[in-house]
């Protein structure tokens, strides 16, 4: 495990110093260097490996040590001596500083869920300790979590992933790094021994959230001829065509969003009658910027007025017309 020698500076806390000893580099699979040397400078891991393989001409001061292992984090914290991670800093502070008297490198403070507005609250109370490194960034074992996964936490504050509490970030510049599932997750920087480096948050981790088995693709509707209907839609909604299409599937390009509009031939197909007869299942919901044109548009293409049957009048602003595709469909222009 090696990375290149940045230039070596002098200047106060930003001057290299490197530790030789007994090395374990944490990564599965490598074996302890009995002769091993980690260089440090302004804060960061420059170089580490093999002694014999330093950097010649290498100005530090060399430290030997027994032993130098990976830092120890501490993802999952809920303060110590009499403190919790909460609104109080000053006792964030002393519940950090003791982990660090005790070997752990770097801590995450956990916040147990809560409403909205109070784990807002604490995220201020302890941006500051994140800031100075006293704390290596924050852990919210909820909101965002459903209620079959609270254990011993009160389901009340649970609520459905939104970014809206993670915009307050914990630290200046702090971005969420989503993380397949997981949700948004944190990534600390490396940093020197028994310390985390100042204003490094880069995110936020947060509890697993419900699981998506699989993304929303298309909206796909019965219908007797498929190409007849996908040149409605395709007028109707301003789309292209798809090119996979045959006689028993056509589809539409899409608009950008990643969600499709297709239809497939249905044998035997009966068409919804809407509001009383077959069922129409579903239907679908186009929004519009004027009602009068796009009624216009809309029966030009094929569509039936449903309710009402007679035209929109220029005092119509607002609400919803319902129409009938071509195949039957019923949708809805809205306004």
């Amino acid at each position: 495990m090696q990375a290149g020698l940045l230039s070596p500076r002098s200047d106060g806390d930003d001057g290299v110093v490197a530790l030789r000893g007994r090395l374990v580099t944490g990564h599965p699979g490598d074996a302890e260097i009995d002769d091993g040397t980690v260089v440090m400078a302004g804060g960061s891991i420059q170089w580490c490996g093999p002694t014999s393989d330093l950097p010649a001409g290498l100005d530090a001061e060399v430290r030997l040590v027994p032993l130098i292992l990976p830092g120890l984090v501490d993802v999952h914290c809920h303060g110590a001596v009499g403190h919790t991670f909460s609104s109080d800093a000053d006792g964030a502070r002393l519940a950090a500083a003791h982990h660090a008297s005790e070997g752990t490198t770097s801590v995450l403070a956990s916040l147990v869920s809560a409403p909205s507005h109070v784990l807002l609250e604490q995220i201020a109370a302890l941006r500051d300790v994140v800031a100075d490194g006293a704390l290596a960034g924050l852990h919210l074992e909820g909101p965002f979590i459903p209620k079959s996964m609270c254990g011993a936490q009160d389901p009340a504050p649970t609520t459905a992933a939104t970014p809206a509490v993670l915009r307050h970030g914990p630290a200046p510049g702090a971005r969420a790094a989503p993380e397949g599932p997981r949700g948004p997750a944190l990534r600390p920087r490396r940093g020197a021994p028994g310390r985390s480096r100042p204003g490094r948050l880069i995110g936020i981790h947060t509890e697993p959230a419900c699981v998506a088995v699989g993304r929303f693709d298309s909206v796909v509707l019965d219908c007797p001829d498929p190409r007849a209907l996908v040149e409605f839609y395709a007028g109707l909604l301003g789309q292209d065509i798809a090119d996979d299409g045959d006689d028993a599937w056509q589809s539409l390009s899409g608009d950008g969003t990643g969600v499709s509009l297709a239809f497939q031939r249905a044998t035997n197909y009966v068409a919804p009658r809407w509001p009383e007869g077959p069922p129409q299942q579903l239907h679908l919901d186009l929004t519009v910027d004027d009602f009068i044109t796009a009624h216009d548009q809309a029966v030009a293409l094929g569509a039936t007025p449903l309710s009402p049957t007679t035209p929109p009048g220029p005092d119509q602003t607002s609400g919803f017309r319902v129409y009938a595709d071509p195949a039957g469909h019923p949708f809805c222009l809205c306004r």
